[in-house]
């Protein structure tokens, strides 16, 4: 196996390996391949040894007699070294331009098979950094993909749509969305950008449980193992972790959390150094063991991931973690701490606007509203309701219509199907867990089901 066809498929500890026992020589006569290493040693957070290994080949570069061949390789250098930047998204676009300058011809450090933001199927995770600038991040990442896309032909493509798309979710948009993630879906489709599918097969999965639409779910979930189904093909072993993610994600918001991927419930994951990719993984890991009532864990794990995110500018899925506290606070009966990390949960999501992520919790969180400390925040709060209660379905499923359940199977009905336990239930609606376990049973047997997932099937 040559030098070029190791560079292409190393990954990991192998990656660094290869570059500390590669001669100087043998570097200065493959410096793509290398560059390449460097995107491999960044995305495995060896962020001093991609920084050692830049610096040696920005030497070697400056030794290539021939300039038209030295100033592609800077082009090239320059390209790989807008990893340095991220998360900004202006910077890096920067690092862009300065590449097309200096490039001859379409990048070979950056291939379009490659994944985009290393198998991070949600972009918002990635590039959404700054309080109050959603719309500026989506803004710069179209302008720096418009460059990126066509140096490395078409690496990237869709992922600008996929997070308007994310963006329009979390402010309830569900339309626009949708119509996002299926631009995303298509683009990304058309130049072999994998994760990016992944992200869009999320978003249009998450559009469909927001809505309570099980035909939309199947769709997205069919999309999500088409892409997968091509990975295999494609020999791409890197992304089946993806794959689980997204469907471990997507089994979150349906309650179903035991149904998450094994290698994530048994915590069999790098919890050290963290990228966007790895915290969606914290997320799901969080939940899970919040549902099977390891609070203690469940909170030891959140602050290790709050801290990253804070590493990270990481700032939607710190929202998403704040309120994974704040819920297992609520389950252990600590309405003060609770109202705390609520508060937390505000200051993240008020100055973007972004109210969906409440949706699946706001049945809990209600128990917290009156509580003094959130007594500033009660403007934002009835905006939460509000925006939340426009995106329940106004049509009683058919069911309810016919009678075949009582408004109160119905009432308990749902709000298991959004995630909560009985106990939960029971002190959302003041009765006792055995009186929820009746009547969940009764709902049960009314529509042949013997699972709480699906009950998501029958909500339309």
């Amino acid at each position: 196996m040559d030098v070029e066809t190791i560079c292409k498929t190393a990954t990991g500890n192998f990656a660094l390996e290869i570059v500390q026992k590669t001669s100087s020589a043998i570097k200065e006569k493959h410096i793509v391949p290398m560059l390449r290493l460097a995107v491999v040693l960044y995305g495995e957070n060896r962020r001093d040894d991609y920084q050692k290994l830049m610096q040696e080949l920005r030497t070697l570069i400056q030794g290539v007699g021939d300039l038209k061949q030295r100033n592609h390789l800077l082009g090239e250098w320059v390209l790989v070294s807008s990893y340095g930047d991220f998360p900004c998204i202006e910077r890096m676009a920067e690092k862009y331009e300065e590449a097309v300058r200096l490039l001859t011809g379409p990048s070979q450090a950056v291939l379009p098979t490659d994944p985009y933001m290393f198998d991070c199927p949600s972009l918002i995770h990635v590039f959404h950094n700054r309080l109050g600038e959603a719309n500026k991040a989506a803004d710069a990442l179209d302008r720096a993909l418009a460059t990126y896309t066509a140096i490395t032909r078409g690496h990237g493509s869709g992922a600008s749509d996929l997070f308007r798309g994310e963006l329009c979710y979390l402010r309830g948009q569900m339309e626009e969305a949708e119509e996002y993630a299926y631009k995303a879906m298509y683009e990304a489709e058309c130049k072999g950008q994998l994760s990016i599918r992944f992200g869009a097969a999320l978003l249009l999965g998450r559009v469909a449980i927001i809505r309570s639409n099980s035909k939309e779910l199947n769709r997205a979930i069919d999309y999500l193992n088409h892409a997968a189904a091509e990975a295999t093909e494609r020999s791409i072993t890197s992304i089946c972790r993806c794959v689980d993610v997204v469907q471990s994600i997507l089994m979150c918001h349906l309650g179903e959390q035991q149904i998450s991927a094994d290698w994530i419930k048994n915590g069999k994951w790098n919890v050290g150094t963290m990228d966007p990719a790895r915290l969606m993984v914290l997320y799901v890991y969080v939940s899970y063991l919040s549902a099977n009532k390891e609070y203690s864990r469940a909170l030891s794990v959140i602050s290790h991931g709050l801290r990253e995110c804070d590493r990270l500018h990481c700032l939607s899925i710190k929202l998403y973690l704040y309120l994974c506290q704040t819920n297992v606070y609520l389950m252990q009966d600590k309405p003060d701490l609770a109202a705390e990390s609520f508060i937390h949960c505000l200051k993240l999501s008020v100055p973007d606007d972004f109210v969906a992520v409440y949706h699946r919790y706001l049945d809990r969180l209600e128990r917290i509203f009156p509580h003094p400390k959130l007594q500033p925040y009660r403007g934002a709060i009835e905006r939460i309701k509000k925006n939340c209660a426009r995106l329940l379905p106004q049509k009683k499923p058919l069911f309810l219509q016919q009678d075949l359940l009582t408004e109160r199977e119905y009432e308990v009905a749902m709000l298991a199907a959004k995630g909560n336990r009985n106990k939960e239930i029971a002190e959302i609606l003041n009765v006792s867990e055995n009186t929820v376990k009746t009547h969940l049973k009764s709902a049960f047997s009314k529509l042949s089901i013997d699972r709480r997932s699906q009950l998501i099937k029958l909500l339309t």
